[in-house]
């Protein structure tokens, strides 16, 4: 990795990923567990056994709002004491970095669209663009076949019967990473929004992001270099303190979002610059909102419904047949039951663990995305708007590049988990995002829920009610799938 921008800190005299990404669980973990925190201390297979822990400390942060808090300002505290940005031979902490006086300032770019606004919530699925009965049709099956939570039905009723509520020429929103395939930039220049949006300077993603701005009706603002017109872009990992400088200039309340994505540690690094640009934003201005994408594949807590209805489900007859011999003979790996325990909150309400994480994805993987959410609990408990949005697991180009993800994807109708395409993922999570933004506006303030209410709308594909832990079903999925492994890479985009 290259020793410039933000960079993972030194430790033992080289920049160590796993004892890192260790040190920050342990460190977030002693905020309500010590013993856990000393636990994941002395793990010496973090890269095997670092889902066992991310399970224990999901059920830590889910017996009170203030617990999962406590974890997350623990958590984020310690990455932006320990991250280091490197400059040249000067080696500084990353929120230092990030506040220091950039060298260059960087311009704006501001693209408008030319197209009529997009009146009425319509989400892209199979082949057709569906809408009001069509749509609530398609919600249906969804949750007639587990593959998204009920409550979501009420959040498209309602955007359905407000069609006001998608009128964004109001509202400004920062994305970073907004050429991602699961950024919500086309979708809210759809819908009038001004978005500012960050990505790297690749000039294939900027004129796929032009496009989608002079085919909206919203606005685009783009940093380029030195006030000149090109190139667009900067990069989070290096210009950061000039993103958050540029970021700065827009006076308005917006809502922050990382989309960004990377391969390995990178990806890790990218969540670090991210969450450091926008926790310095907020400082400055506390008015700014924080959403997040989460992942399916991580471990939350889940209402007690879910695990009764999952126990209840029948499994396939040949899984059932399996089950009692490959679970033996694999120590207990293999076709594991879902939602083995539960959890007693502080109140005194059950709730379940839904552990979907997938090894194969790796712990950097899980760091990056464990301190988007945590980012997220933390404006909201701060009373500002932060929302945790449950993605379907999608046919990403990130994600099918990986041989065995890509098979276990083709494979995953074997448990009744559907795997989305890019452009329904990404216009379902901007309508929950649209919904949660103007629902927050007209309800009053309240005490900091939980997370697991925060992401009670999820679609998670189905993960969250299979019979198996998903995790356990994975090397069924990757042998029905098994075709895809042979299949022709796909590139993969920022």
């Amino acid at each position: 990795m290259t020793d410039e921008g933000v960079q993972f800190p030194q430790v033992g005299g080289q920049r160590s990923t796993q004892r890192t990404g260790q040190d920050v669980f342990a460190a977030a973990a002693a905020s309500v567990d010590p013993g856990l925190a000393a636990r994941i201390r002395a793990e010496r297979a973090w890269r095997s056994a670092y889902p066992t822990h991310l399970r224990q400390l999901t059920e830590a942060g889910a017996v009170s709002p203030a617990a999962g808090t406590a974890i997350a300002r623990a958590g984020l505290d310690r990455i932006h004491a320990t991250f280091e940005y490197v400059d040249g031979k000067e080696t500084r902490r990353v929120a230092d970095a990030v506040a220091a006086t950039p060298a260059t300032q960087l311009g704006t770019r501001v693209v408008t669209g030319t197209d009529d606004r997009q009146t009425r919530l319509a989400i892209p699925y199979r082949g057709r663009l569906a809408s009001g009965a069509d749509l609530q049709a398609v919600v249906d099956d969804w949750i007639d076949r587990r593959v998204v939570e009920p409550t979501l039905r009420a959040v498209v009723d309602r955007l359905i019967a407000q069609p006001d509520w998608l009128d964004l020429r109001d509202r400004w929103f920062v994305v970073l990473g907004a050429g991602a395939e699961m950024a919500p930039t086309g979708q809210l220049l759809r819908w009038g929004a001004n978005v500012v949006a960050v990505d790297v300077t690749r000039d294939a993603v900027w004129r796929r992001l032009e496009r989608a701005a002079v085919e909206g009706s919203g606005r685009l603002h783009i940093p380029t270099a030195d006030d000149r017109a090109y190139p667009l872009g900067a990069d989070l990992l290096t210009d950061t303190a000039a993103i958050h400088a540029w970021l700065q200039r827009f006076g308005h309340p917006m809502i922050l979002g990382n989309y960004a994505y990377a391969d390995g540690a990178t990806f890790a690094r990218l969540s670090v610059a991210a969450d450091a640009v926008i926790g310095a934003l907020r400082q400055d201005r506390p008015d700014h909102g924080v959403v997040c994408l989460a992942t399916p594949t991580d471990v939350f807590a889940v209402p007690v419904e879910v695990v009764r209805d999952t126990r209840r489900r029948r499994p396939s007859t040949w899984s059932r047949t399996l089950a009692p011999v490959v679970r033996p003979a694999t120590g207990g790996r293999l076709l594991v039951p879902n939602h083995r325990d539960t959890v007693q909150t502080a109140a005194g309400d059950e709730l379940g663990i839904a552990d979907s994480l997938v090894p194969q994805q790796g712990p950097n993987y899980a760091l990056a995305k464990r301190m988007q959410r945590w980012r997220a609990l933390v404006s909201h408990a701060d009373h500002t708007f932060g929302a945790v949005h449950v993605a379907p697991p999608t046919r990403t180009a990130s994600v099918v590049k990986n041989r065995v993800l890509a098979a276990a994807y083709d494979g995953a109708s074997l448990f009744g988990v559907e795997i989305f395409e890019p452009a329904t993922s990404s216009a379902l999570m901007a309508a929950l995002l649209v919904h949660d933004l103007r629902a927050d506006e007209h309800a009053s303030p309240g005490e900091p829920r939980g997370e697991h209410e925060l992401t009670a709308a999820a679609a998670h594909g189905g993960l969250w009610r299979v019979p198996w832990e998903p995790r356990s079903a994975l090397p069924f999925t990757v042998v029905r799938g098994a075709p895809a492994m042979l299949a022709p890479r796909r590139s993969s985009r920022s």
